[in-house]
């Protein structure tokens, strides 16, 4: 499903949450929502969906954003959800659960199991032992990191071994590329990066500029890309230009209000071919002028990225 297009009206949800629960009960209190949820209505028969386990971690300035995020994902992707929100503020390490049920004709199904775990940095380490031994059997599991990237990865790593797929959004490191880079020691899982799923207007908008003539390795291609704060992407494209063109790429940042999560501008320049990807930020879509010799060919647009993350996570999910 593309992004940006309207999702269909869901159906009605009910929520039963618990508050607190010891971290030596969340078994039991997981449980206990399935009772309590079967005991609701006994007249319509209650059942399980859960295509995936979901573990996500962030720090509290983000839980809006996560929140969110898991409204998006369970449009698509029922799941027992993991949500690890580092706060210095709690003592300990507290959990709370939660259950959404939707009302599908004569039938209810469960279509989220959360539960919802609130550390400091030291009670953290603590947080993989908890997750293995709650994770469904038999579906796939996926890691979203939110958060930098912290020097000691230990803790990633660990998560990281529970999982099928480990999904980031670089846009949010302080140095992308050498983060990425520590990130791709990970042994096991998949990672994927968010930040692909942003550009692959920009890719599909260069491949059909590219279609206007027949371009051979020689000559050397040349490549700039401008952004006002968009390092992460900006060098994400830049690396895909240097892969499939062997172009000789310069990466410029510039003072301007512009998206922190896509660039701002795309040349390339091959021969006497010159292509201009314009990101026209208002409306939002890109405009592509591609010039040959001395005549230039008619701009045309293309929609730019709308999708907020969470839909780009359940895309990069759909994918797994």
């Amino acid at each position: 499903m593309n992004p940006r297009e309207p999702h269909a009206p869901a159906a009605p949800v009910s929520t039963l949450e618990e508050q607190r629960v010891p971290i030596t009960g969340i078994g039991d209190a997981l449980r206990n929502l399935w009772r309590r949820a079967s005991a609701e209505d006994p007249q319509l028969p209650l059942h399980r969906a859960l295509t995936m386990n979901f573990i996500a971690v962030t720090d509290t300035a983000h839980e809006p954003q996560l929140q969110e995020a898991l409204e998006r994902i369970l449009i698509r992707h029922p799941c027992r959800a993991f949500l690890v929100l580092l706060d210095e503020e709690v003592h300990g390490l507290q959990a709370t659960v939660a259950s959404q049920i939707r009302t599908l004709g004569a039938s209810r199904v469960t279509v989220l199991e959360m539960v919802h775990l609130r550390s400091t940095d030291e009670q953290l380490a603590k947080v993989p032992g908890i997750v293995r031994s709650m994770l469904v059997n038999d579906i796939h599991t996926h890691l979203f990191w939110q958060r930098p990237v912290p020097r000691d990865t230990g803790l990633l790593a660990e998560l990281a071994e529970l999982a099928d797929q480990v999904v980031v959004d670089s846009a949010e490191f302080a140095d992308p590329a050498k983060d990425m880079a520590r990130l791709r020691h990970l042994e096991g899982p998949r990672l994927v990066d968010l930040v692909w799923f942003r550009l692959a207007p920009w890719r599909r908008a260069l491949a059909e500029a590219f279609e206007t003539f027949s371009w051979t390795p020689t000559p050397a291609t040349h490549a700039t890309i401008r952004h006002g704060g968009a390092a992460a992407p900006s060098q994400a494209l830049a690396r895909w230009l240097e892969e499939k063109l062997k172009a000789k790429v310069k990466v410029k940042a510039v003072a301007d209000e512009a998206p922190e999560r896509e660039p701002l501008a795309l040349e390339v320049e091959w021969g006497d071919v010159h292509v201009l990807v314009e990101h026209l930020v208002e409306e939002p879509r890109l405009r592509v002028t591609t010039t040959r010799g001395d005549h230039c060919l008619l701009p045309f647009l293309r929609p730019a990225s709308r999708g907020r993350q969470g839909d780009l996570l359940a895309a990069a999910l759909d994918l797994a």
